[in-house]
């Protein structure tokens, strides 16, 4: 370990035979596995076969990761912003036409169908931009970071060669890319409500389009929606909808992370998060490290 380093604290699962990374970054350049909220142990890949470990924390009011914000992003990516525009007004516009034309069948269908489609295209333009931005070092990096947590937490020990490695999964529900997850769902939140309340009451409109004329009956159709609306609603505000916005997070998580990572992992960046993760579990969780075999020692950088 450097020297004059000193590790403050450790932050580690409290619940025996569980292994849990609490946080990593992965970079351009490196792959960072935290002992706390500042505190990190890296391994950085100089680009020319080399690496080496590096021990150093972040400034105080940045332990957590500093996100750029949508306007600052579109205002140094002009190409994504007129991208995302496009994307959002054809799935906008197209919703829009086939609401019309199921308008006339059905009203509840007609409201549906436009608020998924904004739904929809806001959800794309996130994947959009999550795409294109996100480096494509950085998403094989963040690719084998996440294979080489999964693999820790599921093993309780080191991987002893790159065929165990690569079959881990790249996909992690805890992976940072939950924070933009859930402030997406929280900001589409009422089209969710509003798309689960026409959803409910679709069925009640059919049972009258068979026996009534909708068309007379069509505010009693809207005064079922406004109060499963409602209901919904005050749902939300007791945290009785939390099942249903985990899930579309967890599924928007994974979504997300698609974009951001790669299934083409270089062998490389498995090497610098072993590495890394290596010298955090000496500190960490010394009880599940053990000597490795060598072999990982043995890869070199090409």
């Amino acid at each position: 370990m450097e020297k004059r380093f000193q590790i403050k604290k450790i932050k580690r699962s409290t619940k025996t035979n569980e292994l849990l990374v609490y946080r990593s970054i992965s970079s351009e350049d490196e792959i960072r596995f935290y002992f706390n909220d500042y505190q990190y142990v890296a391994a950085l890949d100089e680009q020319n076969g080399n690496m080496f470990i590096h021990y150093g924390e972040d400034e105080e009011k940045m332990s957590v990761q500093k996100r750029e914000k949508v306007l600052e992003i579109f205002k140094c990516n002009y190409k994504e912003y007129f991208l995302c525009i496009l994307i959002f007004s054809c799935i906008y516009i197209l919703s829009t036409i086939l609401s019309i034309f199921l308008g006339d069948k059905s009203i509840i269908a007609g409201l549906l169908i436009p608020n998924l489609g904004i739904t929809i295209g806001l959800i794309c333009c996130v994947l959009v931009i999550e795409y294109r931005l996100t480096l494509k070092s950085v998403k094989s990096k963040h690719a084998a970071e996440h294979m080489m947590i999964n693999f820790l937490q599921k093993n309780l020990r080191l991987p002893r060669s790159m065929d165990e490695i690569k079959c881990s999964s790249r996909f992690n529900k805890l992976c940072g890319s939950r924070y933009n997850a859930h402030k997406i769902i929280e900001f589409i939140k009422p089209f969710i409500i509003i798309e689960c309340a026409l959803i409910i009451t679709l069925p009640f409109e059919i049972v009258l389009r068979l026996k009534y004329d909708v068309t007379s009956l069509s505010l009693i159709i809207m005064m079922f929606f406004a109060i499963s609306t409602y209901i919904l609603y005050k749902m939300d505000k007791c945290g009785k909808l939390i099942i249903i916005t985990d899930k579309l997070e967890l599924v928007l998580n994974y979504l997300i992370q698609y974009c951001n990572t790669t299934k083409k992992v270089k062998e490389a960046d498995i090497l610098l998060a072993y590495y890394a993760a290596k010298y955090w579990m000496q500190v960490v969780y010394p009880e599940y490290y053990i000597e490795d075999d060598g072999e990982f020692e043995r890869e070199k950088f090409y």
